[in-house]
């Protein structure tokens, strides 16, 4: 793919991230799940970019999957334009000014999940936003994310190629990644994940 690897049109527009403000902050937690953010082609560019990069994690109480951080030399040139413009997009959003966090695409395939106990390793030590964007070929039924805050508050998160969540979490707020059964094939589900902290003042 020629160009750089960047969100559809409007999300490259502040505007547009203005206007869903009120939607964004309006949930508890703050949340906002968006379809058609990333292009199949740009998706299928950027997995092809990462996937010699990618290392393996097995832990049992923590998670099993496969993963490519985007700050490898190999990929950040690329990836970097991307990262950019989905935090602007995502401080647009919350009305907060946000700094540059960690960021990854992670292949979840059959026999992989992700639990509370891996999220609490990688996340920062303080809130923060985290966006995910689907870059998966093909939706898949079983696929998806949870958040959770407290014993009462549950945000389930379905898997939609292209599609973009935001979701602000606090101190309290956890995430896991559901265990893909034998019913799911080969295909894997294929998330870029990336934590914006609060800029530093």
């Amino acid at each position: 793919m020629k160009g750089p690897l960047l969100l559809e049109p409007p999300f490259n527009q502040p505007l547009f991230a203005r206007a869903l403000r009120t939607a964004f902050l309006a949930p508890s937690p703050r949340s906002l799940t968006l379809p058609s953010a990333f292009s199949p082609r740009a998706a299928h560019a950027l997995r092809n970019l990462a996937r010699p990069h990618r290392e393996r994690f097995d832990l049992a109480d923590r998670g099993c999957y496969t993963f490519a951080d985007l700050y490898h030399p190999q990929i950040h040139a690329l990836s970097r334009p991307l990262l950019e413009m989905l935090r602007l997009f995502a401080q647009e959003v919350s009305a907060t000014a946000l700094g540059a966090g960690a960021a990854r695409i992670v292949w979840l395939g059959r026999g992989d999940y992700s639990l509370r106990l891996d999220d609490a390793r990688l996340r920062p030590p303080s809130e923060f936003l985290e966006a995910t964007l689907d870059l998966s070929p093909s939706p898949h039924p079983f696929a998806g994310i949870v958040y959770s805050e407290g014993p009462a508050i549950h945000l389930p998160i379905a898997q939609l190629p292209g599609q973009l969540s935001l979701v602000w979490r606090g101190r309290a707020s956890t995430r896991c990644d559901r265990y893909r059964n034998s019913f799911v094939g080969a295909q894997s589900c294929i998330l870029l994940r990336a934590a914006f902290p609060l800029a530093e003042s």
